[in-house]
């Protein structure tokens, strides 16, 4: 007699964040912001919800204050963590003044406050607080610190249906067959000459992965005499760039590349996704670069961001130049040549950042 078996699987979705916030001339801050007032930072978003950070410098210690407002959005997360550090001038967080907290959203708020004293330690008194210690710390590191804040929310754990083994579908190899097609070249009807290198595609497979294609190959630009012979010259794009392109519009998966051509790839691949109307290849190549960040590609990525309107990866790299010891490396670096020329409205806000360390 055979057994059956089957399966299940606890699952919790988590959304995280980071978010820096920085204060120059804190002795000025303290000064002038009365008791129990605050500095606000801009609004940043936390999966579906708007946060914002408020910085008191007056209330017998400097604290921050977290601001999640879930708005008119349904409350999937039930917990969460939050944790502030302050980072020293290469960019990473100070251990004695770093505090975790843990986020209950089992209350029927609209609005949940998370509070953080900024102290060596969340139990030291007052007088350890804002004593000798901390204020030649901040005097030290030019009177002025950043605070990364970080953010994970988790849903409920919830288990997924079983299902019975003989019931359960393979994964789907639609790509794995259209990637074959575009190998192969069967049926292919139009060619792209890039440079010295040609490439055959499908009209219909480009025009459902491309608003762009769509109107060239079916709409009034139909009749262009470049479409009708079905050749189709493309300029200022390398040939491995966009035969990586096609890759991805035929099977919706990059193609392996070596570490050291990841970021540059990623870059070209970004230009092409935003002239051809790929969405998802935007975000794809948008999420590589946010994460691959460094004093090496900022530069780069950065113009790219500028001059494509990206404006969630600029905002990225300015926040990772707002570190003095990532700017003045920046700076120094070949990169920084390229971006005075192509971008000199970026290269003014540089400037602005940098004659205030």
């Amino acid at each position: 007699m055979s057994t059956s078996a089957s399966s299940s699987t606890i699952v919790v979705g988590t959304v995280n964040r980071c978010h820096l916030l920085k204060i120059d001339s804190y002795s000025r801050t303290r000064d002038l912001l009365p008791c129990g007032t605050c500095a606000t930072s801009r609004d940043f978003r936390v999966g579906n919800y708007t946060a914002h950070i408020q910085y008191y410098p007056n209330i017998y210690y400097v604290s921050l204050k977290l601001i999640l407002d879930v708005g008119t959005s349904v409350l999937h997360h039930k917990r969460g963590q939050v944790q502030f550090s302050v980072l020293d001038q290469a960019g990473k967080p100070v251990s004695e003044y770093t505090e975790t907290t843990t986020i209950d959203f089992t209350l029927n708020q609209d609005s949940f406050t998370f509070f953080w004293r900024r102290s060596p330690c969340f139990t030291f008194s007052a007088n350890l607080i804002k004593g000798e210690k901390w204020e030649k710390w901040v005097l030290l590191n030019g009177d002025c610190f950043t605070i990364r804040c970080d953010i994970t929310l988790m849903e409920a754990p919830s288990a997924t249906t079983p299902v019975e083994p003989d019931a359960v579908a393979p994964p789907s190899d639609l790509h794995r067959h259209l990637g074959g097609l575009l190998l192969g070249g069967e049926g292919a009807d139009v060619k792209f000459q890039v440079g010295e290198e040609s490439f055959h595609a499908h009209r219909c497979v480009l025009a459902a992965r491309s608003s762009v294609f769509k109107a060239e190959f079916f709409g009034p630009m139909a009749m262009e005499e470049h479409t009708v012979k079905g050749v189709v010259h493309v300029d200022g794009v390398e040939a491995q760039v966009f035969k990586a392109f096609l890759h991805f519009v035929y099977t919706d998966t990059l193609p392996d590349i070596s570490k050291e051509e990841e970021i540059w790839m990623a870059q070209h691949l970004l230009v092409v996704a935003d002239r051809y109307d790929t969405e998802r290849l935007k975000r794809v190549c948008e999420d590589k670069l946010l994460k691959s960040i460094d004093v090496n590609s900022a530069t780069t990525t950065l113009a790219l961001a500028e001059q494509h309107h990206y404006y969630g990866l600029k905002e990225a790299c300015l926040d990772f130049l707002e570190l003095p010891g990532n700017l003045k490396a920046v700076v120094a670096s070949d990169g920084f040549d390229h971006l005075a020329t192509s971008c000199p409205a970026v290269l003014r806000e540089i400037i602005a950042k940098l004659a205030e360390l």
